[in-house]
C-alpha cells in the first residue's frame, strides 16, 4: 500500500488526506496542522516557511509551502489557507491538470490515479508554476552559495 499524500482536503467537515494509489484516510488533525508537523519535522514552521517564500518570492497569497530541502517536497493550497475547506496538493506528484467543466480540474497523480477538484484549471496549473519556480529559485540559491572547494 502506498503511504505517499497527494492530496489533504475537508469532507462533510471531516480533515482526510489522498494517498498517491487513490485511497483516503480520516486524519486526526486539519491538513495546516499537518503541515506545521511535517515542517518542524524538517526543521522549520508553516510560518517560517510561508514567510521565506514571500520574502524570496513577493507572492502574498495562496503561498507554496516547502516541506524539506532534501527532498524538495512543496504543497500549494486551491483558496485560502485559512478557509477549512482549503484543499492542499504535493506539486511533486502531478503529472497534469486538465479542465474537466467550468471550475472543475482533474489531476493526474504520477501513480497513475486521476481525482477532480473544485478549482479552476488556471488556478490549478499557476500553483503548480509556482512550485516549480520556487525549486528553481532555491535550487539556484543553494547552487552560489555552496562552499568553495567543495567538490561536486
Amino acid at each position: 500500500m502506498n503511504h505517499v499524500y497527494v492530496l489533504m482536503f475537508r469532507d462533510k467537515g471531516i480533515p482526510k488526506a489522498l494517498r498517491a494509489d487513490g485511497t483516503e484516510e480520516v486524519m486526526s488533525e486539519s491538513a495546516l496542522s499537518r503541515l506545521e508537523r511535517m515542517t518542524l519535522l524538517n526543521g522549520s514552521t508553516l510560518r517560517g516557511r510561508t514567510d521565506a517564500v514571500r520574502q524570496l518570492t513577493g507572492w502574498k497569497q495562496k503561498l507554496p509551502v516547502l516541506i524539506s530541502e532534501r527532498t524538495q517536497e512543496i504543497w500549494f493550497p486551491l483558496i485560502s489557507p485559512e478557509d477549512p475547506e482549503c484543499i492542499w496538493v504535493c506539486s511533486g506528484h502531478i503529472i497534469k491538470a486538465s479542465e474537466t467543466a467550468p471550475g472543475c480540474t482533474e489531476i493526474l497523480f504520477s501513480s497513475g490515479y486521476r481525482t477532480t477538484v473544485n478549482a479552476g484549471v488556471r488556478t490549478v496549473r499557476k500553483q503548480m508554476e509556482r512550485c516549480r519556480t520556487l525549486r528553481d529559485l532555491l535550487n539556484e540559491n543553494a547552487e552560489k552559495n555552496k562552499p568553495a572547494g567543495l567538490l561536486d
